[in-house]
């Protein structure tokens, strides 16, 4: 069983404290780490209803929307969405990136899918 934790506020990045909340949907504290075709290997940090947080290597750049595919381990499902990038915070060696999410569709996995997410 996966364990995962709900967020109550936002980290802020430059006070190392919380900030104020504006989301609706409760957030779980996930790690999952996938492919992003011309990015590179990603990691969630948390994940809602409505969108999720995930960082990417510095040197990479986020726009636009694309569409992403995770296997959700241990579960047998599969989640598969379509995701808009909201925001990018640029870190030294991370850069942490805010997506909303659309469309968000859980279904049985057809067997051990990649981790991968691809530009529309």
């Amino acid at each position: 069983m996966s364990r995962f934790t709900l967020l109550r506020g936002a980290p802020d990045t430059q006070t190392g404290g919380m900030r104020s909340e504006r989301r609706h949907a409760p957030r779980a504290l996930i790690h999952l780490r996938f492919q992003v075709d011309g990015v590179g290997t990603a990691m969630t940090r948390d994940i809602s209803v409505g969108g999720m947080y995930l960082f990417i290597p510095s040197d990479q750049d986020m726009a636009g929307s694309f569409e992403m595919e995770l296997d959700l381990p241990r579960t047998g499902l599969c989640a598969r969405a379509r995701c808009d990038v909201v925001r990018v915070d640029r870190g030294l060696w991370r850069n942490g990136v805010a997506l909303t999410v659309h469309d968000l569709q859980i279904r049985p996995a057809a067997g051990p899918t990649p981790r991968r997410a691809r530009w529309l």
